[in-house]
């Protein structure tokens, strides 16, 4: 099986040798936290000692950030009250909106709880305040989306959320932070448990496999536990006995003292599979161990159920008569106390099959019928709880559908806003150039310069108007504007090349018109200031990963510092900004909102090289 890609991140060990010798003061502080950040999902003991050295003299930001380290890991240990009290506290804290971290981690904690209306609100609340968002953020937010609508039974939401946070993946920034990291953990357990409810075993097991991957690779302490016990789950649906015995033995090692049903869950299941192998003494041992845990307040009496049924088969094969049915009496009471038919329907049916190898046909009939009767039951309440889900569903698809289709009308208005800013931002910087020809009283040239400038403003009109054109459209416009840039307004002085990745094919390939032009004219307008020759390459290429178009324009230009000294020096340039470098960034974000995430502008100084 393919293994995802093994993230960057910052190692904790390099972490805590710069933090060590670091000086104190304000650096070593810094560092501390970066530490601390760190260390909440790998060292929970060594956090809670940073924490203590850092809450020494901390100002009202830090506060709250170690507030919400504290939060963190109240949530991983599972003391839910704790966690909320420290949660509050980063709340009375903060300015609203709060960071747009903390969201998630109150969103997350509520779900813990069980407290989806509140995990909505908060999910909710974030989209509001944070309409921008980086790839980053959308990542976590959407997987924080997929874990509510799995958690409230609307599977096939969770599933389309999931689906997208996994094709965000390969537009995160490197190196990711250790909350970062964790949130791809998180995923892939998601998807883990999704495919296993919805009965897609195989793909359960290596959706698993690849959060442990990394889980094990990172020492993620408080997933590790869970994560073996999700995979033995999917190992033992799948009937790979000694794949999942292996996992619950891990589960059962790594499990966190506060892990409780990962503990008991595991030593249950080990039991589970040394009766399937008739060795029953070290069976009713993990049996007896798993009862004591799921005895603690609150007491699970589901999981009792089971573990009596199991017992009872146990004295089955010893042939105990007498103790059989105590055990299945026992594990009945548990069912009912919970009024779960389907658990009792199940007990009833194990009845049954215990009297048919005693030869009692009368009892075995009477069980059959009873768990013929419950059984019904169960379906009945079954199909009214999917009929009550598909109606929850309908009436929140029918508002999110409402509400996605006025965001789709806004993002478009805004990028036919946008698209018509370009116009006459392009028609200023045009007729500045003609105008610089007629200063110069060169009028042959500024005529020559206004008829080939008009084709081309007619071709810009012409492309602005379409949502999307051709690769190849976009490419020979450029062509055009380097063409007459060279010949008429730089009289040669200027050179160009266009290179593009024979594997692309450009007239399938499909882009927002007016994307490259704003880049090539802010290279050549303050790229080449007191320049006598100046160079433009714009290389396109295809990503094989992910195939991504990655669009590079690079210039022998005299650097964006030194271009900004020239414009201060400049009254008239002073306080100049490129409006066509911000248009277009501005687009491209727009665009990562409206569902076409992967959009990103990155400016790099040649002499940081």
């Amino acid at each position: 099986m393919n293994q995802p890609l093994l993230p960057k991140v910052i190692q904790v060990g390099d972490l805590e040798n710069l933090y060590r010798n670091a000086s104190v003061g304000k650096e070593k502080t810094k560092l501390g936290f970066t530490l601390l950040r760190s260390c909440l999902y790998t060292q929970p003991q060594r956090a809670h000692e940073l924490i203590e050295v850092l809450e020494n003299g901390a100002t009202d930001v830090e506060q709250i950030e170690i507030l919400r380290s504290k939060g963190v890991l109240a949530n991983f240990r599972g003391d839910y009250l704790k966690a909320s009290e420290f949660f509050n506290g980063v709340k009375a804290l903060c300015a609203k909106p709060m960071p747009f971290n903390i969201y998630l981690d109150m969103a997350g904690l509520a779900m813990n709880q069980g407290h989806w209306p509140l995990a909505d609100k908060l999910i909710e609340e974030v989209t509001a305040h944070y309409p921008k968002l980086k790839n980053n953020q959308r990542f976590q937010l959407t997987i924080r989306s997929g874990f509510l609508y799995f958690h409230k039974n609307q599977w096939s939401q969770a599933l389309s959320q999931f689906m997208q946070a996994e094709r965000l993946l390969p537009t995160l920034n490197q190196p990711q932070s250790w909350e970062e990291l964790d949130f791809i953990t998180l995923l892939f357990s998601g998807m883990g448990e999704l495919y296993l409810v919805s009965g897609e075993r195989e793909l359960a097991r290596l959706a698993f496999k690849k959060a442990l991957h990394l889980a094990e690779h990172y020492q993620l302490s408080h997933r590790l536990g869970w994560l073996y016990f999700s995979a033995g789950n999917a190992a033992l649906a799948l009937e790979r006995l000694d794949e999942a015995e292996d996992y619950f033995r891990r589960a059962e090692f790594n499990a966190l003292s506060s892990q409780r049903a990962v503990k008991a869950g595991s030593l249950a299941n080990l039991g589970y599979l040394l009766i399937k192998k008739n060795i029953f003494d070290k069976a009713g041992n993990y049996l007896d161990r798993a009862e004591a845990l799921y005895l603690e307040p609150p007491v699970d009496k589901k999981n009792l159920a089971n573990i009596f049924t199991w017992r009872a088969r146990i004295e089955s094969a010893r042939n105990a008569r007498k103790t059989v049915m105590q055990h299945y009496i026992q594990a009945s009471e548990y069912a009912r106390d919970i009024q779960d038919n389907r658990l009792l329907a199940t007990i009833c049916k194990d009845i049954a099959q215990y009297f048919s190898t005693q030869k009692d046909y009368k009892n075995a009939f009477d069980y059959l019928m009873l768990y013929d009767e419950l059984a019904e039951k169960a379906r009945e309440e079954h199909q009214q709880q999917r009929l009550m889900e598909l109606q929850v569903e309908y009436e929140t698809e029918q508002v999110e559908k409402e509400a996605e289709n006025l965001r789709a009308q806004a993002l478009d208005l805004q990028l036919q806003a946008m698209r018509a800013q370009m116009n006459p931002h392009f028609l200023f910087n045009a007729l500045n150039g003609i105008q610089s020809f007629i200063h110069s009283e060169n009028s042959d040239m500024a005529s020559r310069y206004l008829a080939k400038f008009a084709g081309l403003v007619r071709q810009a009109l012409t492309l602005s108007n379409s949502d999307l054109i051709s690769l190849e459209e976009e490419v020979s416009f450029i062509k055009d504007y380097l063409f007459i840039n060279q010949k008429l307004r730089f009289e040669g002085k200027l050179e160009y090349q266009v290179i593009i990745d024979e594997e692309i094919d450009e007239d399938r390939i499909v882009v927002p018109p007016m994307m490259i032009q704003p880049f090539v004219e802010n290279a050549i307008e303050h790229g080449f200031l007191r320049r006598k020759k100046g160079l433009v390459e714009i290389i396109i290429t295809e990503n094989e990963e992910d195939g991504i178009i990655c669009c590079t324009i690079k210039d022998n230009g005299i650097g964006r510092k030194a271009a900004i000294d020239i414009r201060a020096e400049d009254p008239t340039r002073k306080e100049h900004t490129s409006m066509g470098m911000q248009i277009t960034t501005d687009r491209l974000e727009l665009l990562n909102r409206s569902g076409f995430p992967g959009h990103r502008v990155v400016i790099t100084d040649m002499e940081d090289l």
